[in-house]
């Protein structure tokens, strides 16, 4: 069995577009503490990319990472 590990809820700079919702990033493939330091791009679950600048509780959660979230939770506990 493998379990996947899905790092905190992240709000990510905008490109252009203000961010309403926080979104969730998969720390198998990148590091959010390293790319707020360093002000490099990643990649959300939903396919949204920005520079992320904070954790952040009080926003709703991007619906679409979401979803993927608990099928990649689904997908590691069979």
């Amino acid at each position: 069995m493998t379990e996947t590990l899905i790092q905190p809820r992240t709000t990510l700079k905008p490109d252009k577009q203000p961010n309403e919702v926080s979104h969730i990033v998969d720390p198998r493939k990148w590091s959010i503490v390293d790319a707020m330091v360093f002000g490099t791009k990643v990649e959300a679950l939903c396919g949204r990319r920005g520079i992320p600048f904070g954790i952040d509780g009080s926003k709703k959660v991007c619906s679409i990472c979401k979803s993927m979230r608990d099928e990649l939770k689904g997908r590691s506990s069979e």
